[in-house]
Formats: C-alpha cells, sequence, structure tokens
C-alpha cells in the first residue's frame, strides 16, 4: 500500500485499505473494493437490506471522524512545525544579533586604539615642535652672536686703520722734522764756505722703518672673511723689495723723502735669521749709506717674490712623497723655518740622535728648489737619502704616504731636538703623590716632562696630546695614560650610504669603548680582570692639526679593502675645542682651524695615485698638484671626495711665524 494525503493507504488495484474504527488490529487492514456491491446471500449473509444500509452509514460515519483525527493531528504537526520554524527564525535571529554586538565590539576596541595612537602622534609632534622652536631660538641666538662679533670685528678693523693713520701722521711728521733739520746743516756748511759734497760722505739720518707685517693682498674684490684668514705670508726673495714697500706704506703719498740705496753687489756671508713678523733692528746690516737688510743668497733670477711651490717630477712610483712634499712645503711656518736657515742653529750634532742635520739640509735644499725655480724639480737627492735611512724608500714600489710623513717628520725632528742638551727629565713623583694628582695634573707633569726631552720646531707645529683613560666598573678606580700624536687616525663610521662627515669619525674616535671578556681590564685595585670603559680625551691641540682616514682595512691575512667613503670635511672655521673635555682636562683653546692642504689617493692599495692640493699664491689660490703639473683650479666637492690626509692651521698664514710663537 501506498499512503496519500487523505491518511488512507491505497492498494494497487484501486481500492483503499480503511483503518479499524478503533485503531489498527495487529497492522491488519480491511481491504474495500470500491466496486462491489451487496448481493443476497453475500458475504452479510442473510441480512437484509434495511440492516446493511445502517451498517454502511455506520461505518462511513467512523471513516469521517477518523479522516476528521488524522486531519487534526495533519493540523497538529503542521503547528509543531510552525512553532519549530519560529523557534529557529528566533535562534537565528539571535544569533544574528550576538555577531553584530561581537563585531561591534571589535570595531569599537580598534576605533580606542586609534584614539590613543592620534593622542600619541599628537604628544610627539608637540615634543618635536618644542625642539624645532627651542633650536630655532638657538639658532636666532647663534646668528645674532655672529652679527656681534663681527660689529666687533669692523670695530676693531676700524681701531686697527686709526692706529695706522696716526702712526704714518707720527712718521711724517718726523720725517719732515729730520729734512728741516738736514737743510739746516747743510745751510751751516754753506756759510762756512764749504758745501755737501766737500764733506765726507755726511749720511742723512738712517729712516726708521716702522715695524709692520707684510702679507700678500687679497685678490680684488675678496674679504678678509671669504679667504678665511688663510692668505699667505709675504716671503721676499729680495728683502730690499720688503724694505722698500714698508717704508712706501709708513710713509704715505705726501711723504717726499728719498728711498734707501741698496747696494746690490754686496752678498752676505751667511744668511742672516730674519724675523718673520717684521724685520727688527738687529736684523739689518749697517753700511756707509744706511741700513737695508741682507739678500738671501739663492734669491730667484726673476727677483720676484715667489707665490706657489714648483711641482716634483715622478722618479718611479714617487707620488706618495711628491704629494707629501707638497703639503709640508705650503705649511708657511715650516717652510720659512728652513728658507730662512733658522733651523741651522737648532740642528743637533749628537752621534746618536738624528742624522747630523743631513735631513734637515736636503729638506732645505728642496725647498729653495721649489720656491726659487719656475720649472718642476727632480727630488732624485732628497729620495736617495730617504732611501738609505729607511730601506722600505730605497726602491720605486708603491708606499703609504701616510707611513712617509710620520717617518719623515721624525727624522726632521731627530735632526732639529733643541732638547737633547737639557738637563734630564725630573724624578719621579712618589706613588702616593701621583694618585693624589689630579688628571689635568698629570696632564702637565707629563707634558712638561715631554717638553724637556723633545723640542723642535716640528713638535711645536705638530705635536698634540691624547689621553687614554680607563675606568673599571666595579670599583670605580681609574687609570690614565699619554699618546703625543702628530697625525690624528680617525676611523671611518660604519653607516647606510657611501658619505659620512668629519664630525662623525671624530665622534666615533671619542665615544667610551666597553671592556670585557678577554679585553677585560687588569684592575690594580681589585687585583682581577674587571670589566671596564675606555675613553679617548683630547688633552692638547697642535697648532697644524693633521687628519689621517683609515681607509684600508685588513679584511683577511692577504687582502686588504679600500673604503670609498666619501668624508665631508670643512675647509674654513672648524672647532676643534668641542671635542676637547675642558671640564676635566684645563687646555688652551685653539682658534678655529682652516684647510690649507689636504692630499687625495685614487685606486687601490696595490695600485694608486696620489695627488695633493694646496692654498697658495697672493690670494690664497687653490693648486692642483699631481707630480710635476701645476694647476690652479676652483675647489669642489668632486675634489674632495677622495681625501686621505688633511692639513689645518690654527695660526693665521697669512704672517711670518716663528716655531717660538
Amino acid at each position: 500500500p501506498v499512503p496519500n494525503s487523505t491518511g488512507l493507504n491505497k492498494v494497487n488495484d484501486g481500492s483503499f485499505n480503511v483503518p479499524d474504527p478503533t485503531g489498527i488490529e495487529d497492522g491488519v487492514f480491511h481491504q474495500v473494493d470500491s466496486a462491489s456491491k451487496p448481493v443476497p446471500g453475500g458475504p452479510f449473509g442473510g441480512l437484509s437490506q434495511d440492516s446493511y444500509s445502517g451498517e454502511s452509514e455506520a461505518r462511513s460515519l467512523d471513516r469521517i471522524r477518523q479522516t476528521e483525527n488524522l486531519k487534526q493531528k495533519i493540523l497538529d504537526l503542521t503547528k509543531d512545525q510552525l512553532a519549530s520554524e519560529k523557534e529557529f527564525e528566533l535562534l537565528r535571529e539571535r544569533k544574528a544579533r550576538e555577531a553584530e554586538e561581537e563585531l561591534r565590539r571589535s570595531v569599537q576596541e580598534r576605533e580606542e586604539a586609534l584614539q590613543a595612537h592620534v593622542r600619541q602622534l599628537e604628544k610627539e609632534r608637540a615634543e618635536v615642535e618644542q625642539r624645532v622652536t627651542a633650536l630655532t631660538l638657538s639658532n636666532e641666538q647663534y646668528e645674532q652672536k655672529l652679527k656681534e662679533k663681527d660689529k666687533e670685528l669692523i670695530r676693531i678693523r676700524q681701531l686697527n686703520e686709526e692706529q695706522k693713520k696716526a702712526d704714518k701722521e707720527v712718521h711724517r711728521l718726523r720725517e719732515e722734522r729730520k729734512r728741516r733739520e738736514q737743510q739746516e746743516r747743510e745751510g751751516a756748511l754753506k756759510d762756512s764756505g764749504k758745501t755737501v759734497a766737500d764733506k765726507a760722505a755726511v749720511p742723512s739720518p738712517p729712516r726708521a722703518l716702522k715695524p709692520t707685517t707684510n702679507t700678500w693682498p687679497l685678490r680684488p674684490g675678496a674679504s678678509m672673511r671669504s679667504n678665511n684668514n688663510l692668505s699667505r705670508s709675504r716671503s721676499f726673495p729680495n728683502l730690499s723689495m720688503a724694505s722698500e714697500e714698508s717704508a712706501s706704506e709708513s710713509m704715505g703719498p705726501a711723504t717726499s723723502a728719498a728711498a734707501p740705496q741698496f747696494d746690490r753687489s754686496l752678498k752676505p756671508s751667511q744668511s742672516v735669521e730674519t724675523n718673520t713678523a717684521f724685520i727688527t733692528h738687529q736684523q739689518r746690516t749697517r753700511t756707509g749709506d744706511g741700513i737695508y737688510p741682507r739678500i738671501r743668497s739663492n734669491s730667484p733670477s726673476s727677483g720676484r717674490e715667489f707665490q706657489r711651490s714648483a711641482g716634483l717630477r715622478n722618479l718611479g712610483n714617487t707620488c706618495y712623497m711628491n704629494a707629501t712634499l707638497q703639503c709640508l712645503a705650503n705649511t708657511i711656518p715650516l717652510a720659512l723655518h728652513f728658507l730662512s736657515d733658522r733651523y741651522k742653529k737648532d740642528i743637533n750634532r749628537e752621534p746618536r740622535r738624528g742624522t747630523g742635520g743631513e735631513v734637515a739640509h736636503e729638506f732645505k735644499s728642496l725647498l729653495a728648489q721649489m720656491y726659487y725655480n719656475d720649472k718642476s724639480v727632480a727630488p732624485k737627492g732628497f729620495k736617495s737619502l730617504m732611501g738609505r735611512l729607511c730601506n722600505v724608500y730605497a726602491g720605486y714600489e708603491q708606499q703609504d704616504a701616510h707611513e712617509f710623513l710620520l717617518n719623515f717628520i721624525d727624522k726632521l725632528h731627530e735632526d732639529l731636538n733643541r732638547a737633547v742638551n737639557r738637563k734630564g727629565a725630573p724624578a719621579p713623583l712618589p706613588p702616593a703623590d701621583e694618585a693624589a694628582l689630579s688628571l689635568n695634573g698629570r696632564i702637565n707633569r707629563f707634558w712638561c716632562q715631554h717638553l724637556d726631552r723633545h723640542l723642535s720646531v716640528v713638535s711645536d707645529l705638530f705635536e698634540g696630546l691624547l689621553v687614554s683613560n680607563l675606568t673599571c666598573l666595579v670599583c670605580r678606580k681609574s687609570s690614565s695614560s699619554f699618546e703625543v700624536f702628530s697625525c690624528l687616525s680617525l676611523p671611518i663610521p660604519a653607516i647606510s650610504g657611501s658619505v659620512c662627515y668629519l664630525q662623525d669619525c671624530l665622534k666615533l674616535f671619542l665615544e667610551t669603548e666597553s671592556m670585557s671578556g678577554e679585553a677585560a681590564w687588569d684592575c690594580p685595585t681589585c687585583k682581577q680582570k674587571r670589566k671596564a670603559e675606555k675613553r679617548m680625551i683630547i688633552a692638547r691641540l697642535p697648532k697644524i692639526l693633521i687628519v689621517q682616514f683609515n681607509r684600508f682595512r685588513c679584511e683577511t691575512a692577504w687582502q686588504s679593502k679600500k673604503l670609498q667613503t666619501y668624508v665631508h670635511f670643512p675647509v674654513n672655521s672648524f672647532d676643534m675645542n668641542v671635542y676637547v673635555d675642558h671640564t676635566r682636562v684645563d687646555t688652551q683653546r685653539r682658534p678655529p682651524y682652516h684647510l690649507y692642504a689636504f692630499l687625495n689617493h685614487y685606486g687601490t692599495l696595490a695600485t694608486g695615485h696620489y695627488i695633493a692640493y694646496c692654498r697658495a699664491g697672493l690670494g690664497g689660490q687653490w693648486y692642483m698638484y699631481d707630480d710635476a703639473s701645476v694647476t690652479e683650479v676652483t675647489l669642489s666637492e668632486s675634489d674632495k671626495r677622495n681625501a686621505y690626509i688633511l692639513f689645518y692651521t690654527s695660526v693665521d698664514m697669512r704672517h711670518q711665524f716663528t716655531s717660538q710663537s
């Protein structure tokens, strides 16, 4: 049977199974044939027609009631289904509400986080704006100080001009008085019947030369500030020219007195020391015609003042030597100390020290050739001497300019060391007294002891002092060691990119270094190895500061690498005092340094080339010295990109300085 929508079971032959009114009996359904008709004597026996009709009606009512019951069940089932659907819909809506609530909470948390981040950014921005305001105020104050300094310089210059005018007026009045006295003497001679010609060379009173500073003039339109106080000092090969110009400047255009005459046939028997600031009375020679300065025996044939040094020929991989010598030749205080022959009185004759003056004499001879010749010079004698003293320079292999510089100035110092005849250094202090000294006291004591043993024009110009300070991190005990330097070797920081600054190199050199592990310090107080901090301190700055960049690093035992980092460095007004710890070291403050020479290295350590750039000439022009080639250049950033050694001066290079200044 197959169930249908009425709840009756349809049989395959088209009849229906009607359930029993009382329910299903034993699962048996009575099969009713819809096509059968009651017949007499049929299955109902001998029932009459009326009885059959009543029974059939009762059964029909039962079926109707059964059908209603089934429909009621269907209705109830439908209601249950509807209730389940409603409950499911309520559950779905509840779940949707819960998901929406969770999303809302997540969004709210994200919103709160973003608001907190915005408040943090606003706080940081306020701090940055505050720092910017402070920096702006500091810059304005600094600019104000610069303006005040400029005003002070202008006032000083005005005072100097007024002083010069007053000196000229005094000098003019004196000359006028002397001229009147001379006229009165000549008149008295005429009255007595004699003439001036009859007298035996009555000399006129010598005209006093006003001590003045002869400096090379600046280029037209250039100011003192634009040349950064690096105009060259005027060094006269023909000193008569210096006297004439000095006299003309002192007398002024209104003076008509005759200039002194010079006998150029006279030659001095030996060179005379000349004060580099001005010609003093002791440095003149008196003759019958008056006073005149002696003339150098090695003056240039042209009779003009030298402007720059000549080039040096390459003798075979000697560019390292040529470039270094050009930088030293343009170190005016050093060059003039030799060209004026003042070095001769400093030569150390002790056989145990120096070369007996060989290096000093050869250097002076080379300087004279470089300054008194217009053509390039072949430094054969100099190279031969250096090769004999240092085997590494005997051949013609490529060498390091920095090593050559240190070796040469050390030889020069040994030849000119004036302290060798002094008494020995003072006896060391007892340990208790030594420990009681402050750091500044120990520095001063060490420096005095150093000067007792080392004193020359080289040490006076180039030497500074470093202090290595070690501090135990446990007992805080400190120990200091001292190192005299003539060249400051600076590391190049390993930073991203290929550009850094000289200030970065100095900060890296002076930063505190931590010592631990195998490098721990053996503390004398703790009597064992302890963690410590090491710090370098610049205690004294030299007059001439030489800076070398450590461009070459050993990667392996057989391989080295050159750092091509472009190190920016200042040309003018470089203040090194900020790198001296004046709170711990009471040392002399140096004026700002000015660059006057630098040495470039191109290529690699094995195959490279050295070129020097030096400031020289009447107006402080820059020249490029490439062995024998000398070219005037306008300094650019590309010229400074390969700098290896820098030469700074804190003294006024416009004037001639003695080593004792």
